[in-house]
């Protein structure tokens, strides 16, 4: 894994963060709702996604 790699992950990982506590500001305003439930509505898809995928297309595979 690369620098390049960490930074991306770095950088997608604090975008969700922001979003999601915006959209915990502003779902209910003037209410705030927890940044978590919005994290979770965010990112739950792409790891549903990620699980998808299965074993064979991680890295090594030559196929």
């Amino acid at each position: 894994m690369g620098l390049g790699h960490l930074a991306g992950a770095v950088l997608i990982g604090s975008g969700l963060m922001v979003a999601a506590d915006w959209l915990g500001r502003m779902a209910a305003f003037p209410y705030q709702m927890p940044v978590g439930l919005f994290a979770a509505l965010l990112s739950g898809p792409y790891l549903v996604w990620l699980l998808g995928r299965g074993v064979s297309s991680g890295p090594g595979n030559t196929t």
